[in-house]
């Protein structure tokens, strides 16, 4: 492993609230990406660093969780912060949230799609490419 650590944002607890769980996902595959390219393999190095790089924030809520497993159980450090962060999802309100979706005068077509496929993932829709098709054939109604 290099001797210094490639720049990497912590996670930002305090930024949009909303959005935690959205935020915390996207910041996940992000590390998780970092952890690739650095070609870490070891789960106690990959913890240590899950946890550096996360932050302070993160860092002290992972010191209040129970059950986040011993130092060389990555997964199931990752798996408690992602609990935590990630808290269920109302299914209705997600899907509300993406029929209430209207496409803004300064958005193109494809920054509209890419919009509703991002509010889709959240509504545990059977046809995804279907409800988007549907969405964007009725328009902003």
């Amino acid at each position: 492993m290099a001797s210094s650590l490639p720049p990497f944002p912590p996670f930002n607890v305090e930024d949009d609230t909303t959005a935690t769980g959205q935020r915390w996902i996207k910041w996940k595959k992000r590390f998780e990406n970092v952890l690739l390219a650095m070609d870490i393999d070891d789960e106690t190095c990959k913890r240590a660093l899950l946890l550096h790089y996360a932050g302070s924030p993160p860092f002290d809520i992972f010191e209040t969780l129970t059950d986040t497993g011993d130092e060389k159980d990555y997964k199931k450090a990752m798996d408690r912060l992602t609990e935590h962060f990630t808290p269920q999802r109302n299914v209705d309100y997600e899907t509300y949230l993406f029929r209430q979706a209207r496409q803004q005068p300064n958005e193109i077509l494809d920054q509209f799609t890419t919009h509703l496929r991002q509010l889709a993932s959240t509504c545990e829709f059977t046809s995804v490419e279907e409800e988007i098709k549907s969405r964007l054939h009725y328009g902003n109604i």
